[in-house]
């Protein structure tokens, strides 16, 4: 592996601020981007990680077309020179990648291509297919910046700062709706795109770095100074998470909540019960109850998403094998409506239908399958399959022999089970043809995950064999 110099640093990313510049014409963007650059000169690995990653899944979907391409072009550069003057062409040091992941990432591309032979919609499978490739590059690039054990931290502060970011977000929404939360997500206001990202996306987000912290909350040996530093950042992240009002979130969380507590915690999880048991009586008053329904918006649970499974359900039921293509459901579903035109439930689905670009099924499974097949939905299933197996696998390993990384990797197997779970109710955030706000965290923590499982599994099993 190459040695960089400051000065080779400082060349790498002053390069890719200027082809960023000179490709885009965005000159005013110089002044502040070359002040990113000299505050992060002493230490431009770990800037580069964190910078790059909180810029891309927070100011990515805020900003117009222009600057969402100069913020990608400027981080996606910046990581490619890095990994060029890290390693040079010379593939034999490129990071090596388990075959279990590499077998994954191969038959995700591989539906998409197969899916291509049938659809109608070649272009814009094409285009899902360009960007899919293109998010596993960037991942892969992040990947080669995991060298060591203790680049592991920087990769949980870029989540973590990016967490606080969103919560900042959320929280002057709030100050700007004069602290009327109910009536702020009656209105929807991280749905319909006028804020930075979807509320349900952000609700994920947070899901990931609550499990991730009440991991390490639990395990006994952990200094108690850092643990009340935790207990103030998980109740941030806590209060984000209610300001969202994801319902699929909130739930998915308390079950990873309740698997973390189940495996460290069992007293704690008896409490956690005891405490939803007692307060199940106080739904029984009409002005507690009647706040619950707005906020959770109960009435709309079933309303909306029976529609759209009906729809779903005619749609699979005449293609059970092939779908209709990458991202082409959008165009095929209203031909399969069970609804007479003119109707609340056609006009809900047609609103639905030109809301969003894909994931209409609402659900990460049926998404994929209406999509691209039977084989898109093998696809969602062995997403979680070898997350979870890759994660159980290094528990057993890390419990016995390295107390440091056992709540990480706990944490990080808890938020995978609240993504999979969410994924029944909500379509973003596990795979989504590489839309980086949607799915760069959950692949976020997957590359650490394999980064552990290269280093720790399978360096045991080379000595072994």
């Amino acid at each position: 592996m190459y040695t960089l110099s400051n000065k080779n640093y400082f060349l790498l990313i002053s390069f890719s601020v200027l082809i960023a510049l000179l490709l885009l014409e965005q000159l005013v963007w110089l002044i502040p981007i070359l002040i990113i650059i000299l505050s992060a000169f002493n230490k431009p690995k770990s800037s580069l990680i964190i910078l790059s990653f909180v810029a891309l899944i927070t100011l990515t979907s805020g900003l117009g077309e222009e600057q969402r391409l100069i913020v990608q072009v400027l981080a996606i550069t910046s990581l490619f020179l890095f990994f060029i003057f890290t390693y040079g062409l010379d593939f034999h040091k490129y990071p090596k990648v388990p075959e279990q992941v590499l077998f994954l990432v191969s038959f995700i591309i591989f539906s998409i291509i197969f899916s291509l032979l049938f659809t109608d919609y070649l272009s814009l499978g094409l285009a899902q297919l360009i960007r899919s490739l293109i998010f596993f590059f960037i991942l892969y690039l992040y990947y080669s910046l995991l060298n060591d054990f203790s680049d592991i931290k920087y990769f949980l502060y870029a989540l973590f700062i990016g967490a606080l970011f969103y919560f900042i977000i959320i929280f002057y929404e709030v100050v700007k709706a004069d602290f009327d939360i109910v009536n702020l997500n009656q209105n929807l206001f991280l749905e319909e795109g006028v804020s930075f990202i979807h509320r349900n996306a952000i609700g994920g987000f947070f899901s990931i770095c609550i499990s991730i912290v009440s991991a390490f909350l639990v395990v006994p040996y952990l200094n108690r100074k850092y643990k009340n530093y935790l207990c103030v950042f998980i109740f941030f992240l806590i209060s984000g998470l209610a300001l969202t009002n994801s319902r699929a979130a909130i739930f998915s969380l308390i079950i990873s909540t309740s698997y973390i507590f189940f495996l460290e915690n069992r007293k704690a999880l008896k409490y956690l019960i005891l405490i939803l048991l007692f307060t199940l009586p106080f739904l029984l008053i009409n002005s507690v109850s009647e706040t619950i329904n707005l906020y959770f918006r109960l009435e709309r649970i079933a309303t909306g998403r029976d529609y759209i499974l009906e729809t779903v359900y005619n749609i699979i039921s005449a293609h059970p094998l092939i779908g209709f293509g990458p991202a082409a459901t959008k165009f095929e579903m209203y031909n399969y409506l069970p609804y007479m035109f003119g109707t609340p439930e056609e006009f809900f689905i047609t609103r639905l239908i030109n809301k969003i670009e894909f994931g209409h099924a609402h659900n990460f499974y049926l998404f994929l399958y209406t999509d691209l097949g039977i084989i898109g939905l093998l696809t969602s299933l062995l997403i979680p399959f070898t997350f979870l197996k890759l994660g159980n696998g290094l528990m057993k390993e890390v419990k016995r022999n390295n107390n440091l990384l056992y709540p990480l990797v706990l944490g990080i197997q808890a938020s995978g089970i609240a993504l999979f779970i969410r994924g029944l109710f909500e379509w973003a955030g596990i795979f989504s043809y590489g839309t980086l706000t949607y799915d760069l965290p959950f692949w976020w923590i997957f590359a650490i995950l394999t980064f552990l499982y290269l280093k720790i599994i399978i360096k045991k099993q080379n000595i072994f064999s």
